[in-house]
């Protein structure tokens, strides 16, 4: 299923009926991931893929998409017992969405001000850049680094819970087989 299946419109209202449903489950992660997944393509292709996005843009709230982001890399470490780089990613991308105006929207999408790139490449890399770009965009992708690290930090705090909890489980199973195997031996052998 390749996006240029659904028009950007169709994607926005699938997005909103998903989020609306408020189901969980997994085919409805699965299908979130790939509409929030096609429609930030065409975003990314729309706007010549600028380092960060005006907020605005996100058919549903930024905090919503984060649950469903996170649900999706749940998923994804449930069936594989890992996340890849690029599956962090998806589980992470609603960090570039950032509150702007509409004039640094249009500056940052239009790449004027600076080098933005190089900027944020810097600050993504070596946590501090030396490149010269203008002062309100800079703040803005500073917030957006620091949004996404933040939200890192959250995301493998959530699947390390994840995974403690699901060989938390597996312990108590191994505690039952292996009391019921000593008791079985027990009553076998009977007294004495």
């Amino acid at each position: 299923m390749k996006h240029q299946k659904f028009t950007k419109l169709e994607l926005i209202s699938l997005m909103v009926q998903i989020n609306n449903s408020k189901n969980f489950n997994n085919q409805f992660v699965e299908n979130m991931a790939k509409a929030a997944s096609y429609y930030y393509e065409i975003l990314l292709d729309e706007n010549s893929h600028p380092v960060v996005f005006n907020s605005n843009l996100l058919p549903i709230p930024k905090s919503e998409l984060k649950i469903w982001c996170h649900k999706y890399a749940e998923l994804i470490v449930k069936r594989n017992g890992e996340l890849k780089k690029y599956e962090e990613t998806a589980g992470l991308f609603y960090a570039m969405f950032q509150e702007m105006t509409e004039n640094e929207w249009q500056r940052i999408k239009n790449n004027t001000g600076g080098n933005l790139t190089n900027y944020n490449r810097e600050k993504r890399d070596l946590g501090k850049s030396e490149i010269y770009i203008n002062e309100d965009l800079k703040i803005i992708i500073d917030k957006y680094r620091d949004d996404w690290k933040n939200q890192q930090t959250e995301l493998h705090s959530n699947l390390r819970n994840l995974r403690q909890s699901s060989s938390g489980c597996l312990g108590v199973i191994i505690l039952i087989i292996t009391i019921t195997s000593i008791s079985s031996i027990i009553i076998f052998k009977g007294p004495g």
